[in-house]
């Protein structure tokens, strides 16, 4: 077993832990809106990451700051408490995992699906309500899309929800004719070896 899914399982525990006590409190909205706000300020900080996966900080140093960050963004006292545990625990450099997995829980336990949306271009308002029904329809779910814009993609998008996935991109379409293109050149070249 390796080290990842051994980490994925102990912060699908912490996760689990946090959604069943906020689902007993009523406040899975609230551990929602924390969740997504937590996973922001790890975006957006390099020195809340920092903070979280250093090993030279000491744990009661963490907990303070991770108890002054709660404080000031506002987080329900059952996020602050969570992070409290994970402080504790020597868990805060899973954060980051345990933000997805929790987000992602709240999403299956509601019904929801969050899609993964890659495209080369910026897409309209018109378009993205059209893809989101689109999807809707398709899975039977309330979608909540993850809109990038990836040049790379050249053209065309790429779309990941659940186990679904569509890659309709110029630059995996040109992939394919490029290998296509080189086993038509092999075979042709093995055809005039035997002729």
């Amino acid at each position: 077993m390796s080290i990842a899914s051994d980490q994925n399982r102990v912060a699908l525990r912490y996760v689990t832990a946090l959604l069943d006590s906020a689902s007993e409190s009523k406040a899975v909205s609230k551990i929602a809106k924390d969740l997504t706000d937590l996973g922001a300020m790890l975006k957006s900080s390099d020195d809340f990451q920092s903070l979280i996966e250093s090993p030279v900080i000491s744990r009661e140093d963490k907990m303070a700051a991770v108890a002054a960050i709660a404080k000031k963004a506002k987080l329900d006292k059952l996020t602050a408490n969570f992070l409290m545990l994970l402080g504790k625990n020597n868990r805060l450099s899973a954060l980051p995992t345990m933000v997805a997995l929790g987000l992602k829980e709240i999403d299956a336990r509601e019904g929801r699906l969050t899609a993964q949306i890659d495209t080369a271009h910026v897409l309209s308002d018109k378009q993205t309500k059209e893809l989101k029904d689109s999807l809707k329809k398709g899975l039977g779910k309330d979608i909540t899309l993850n809109i990038t814009q990836d040049e790379n993609l050249l053209g065309g998008i790429v779309i990941r929800a659940g186990s679904l996935m569509i890659d309709d991109s110029v630059k995996t379409k040109i992939g394919r004719l490029q290998r296509q293109l080189r086993t038509q050149t092999i075979n042709t070249a093995k055809e005039e070896e035997v002729a």
